[in-house]
């Protein structure tokens, strides 16, 4: 059962969680190129506006896209390569 205490206290950590994602984008999508976040098997978990203006996918179609979904064949060798060199 919960006490108005405990409603309280998690009302207070959801405004937190939403104003530190609200800080997060708002920083990321000041960078004045692109930036992304992938994990290790390659699905996008950040990425900025630009990211999107740039690859004309919506934010919710790059939620559901690969790394490489985005990275033109012919030069998907190459940044593998670089990415290999920096994990």
């Amino acid at each position: 059962m919960s006490t108005p205490a405990t409603i309280t206290a998690r009302k207070r950590d959801e405004a937190l969680i939403l104003l530190e994602r609200d800080f997060s984008k708002a920083a990321l999508d000041s960078l004045p190129g692109i930036f992304y976040l992938f994990d290790r098997i390659g699905k996008f978990l950040r990425w900025n506006t630009n990211f999107e203006e740039i690859t004309g996918y919506s934010a919710e179609e790059i939620g559901r896209m690969h790394r490489w979904s985005c990275s033109p064949v012919r030069t998907r060798h190459w940044v593998q390569e670089r990415i290999r060199r920096f994990s």
